[in-house]
């Protein structure tokens, strides 16, 4: 139990950033300077928002074992993968199959990016934590 309340929190803490920064890309940085610029201006908060939670909720859930940290990962990533892709055919109204063609462009492939970095982050910041720790 520990484990999904850490992946749901992680998720949660990191999907609001992308939530509040995203109609900010889309209707705002999109438009201006195109939707790689626009991606890439958002990437960085978005890996500043990983960094911080993923230091932060495993441990206060009490999912501080390697294989607890990377199952956090890999179930917040899940979860934001389901909702990314109920949120792009309900808000949006894109197929799956439009969604799954962005993610050939340059915008899409910063984003399967920080999807990889979403996944693993939560076990690369235990993991350097314990470098330093140990």
């Amino acid at each position: 139990m520990p484990i999904l309340k850490a992946a749901f929190a992680y998720f949660a803490c990191v999907f609001a950033v992308g939530f509040l920064f995203g109609p900010v890309r889309v209707m705002v940085l999109e438009p201006r300077y195109g939707a790689n610029v626009a991606t890439a201006i958002e990437a960085p908060f978005l890996l500043l928002a990983m960094v911080w939670a993923a230091r932060r909720l495993p441990a206060k859930f009490g999912a501080h074992a390697v294989k607890s940290r990377f199952a956090v990962g890999g179930i917040a990533v899940a979860l934001v993968l389901m909702v990314d892709m109920l949120v792009g055919s309900w808000l949006r109204g894109l197929t799956l199959s439009a969604q799954a063609t962005m993610l050939v462009t340059p915008a899409g492939l910063t984003y399967l990016a920080l999807l990889l970095a979403f996944a693993a982050m939560p076990w690369l910041v235990g993991k350097h934590s314990e470098g330093i720790a140990g």
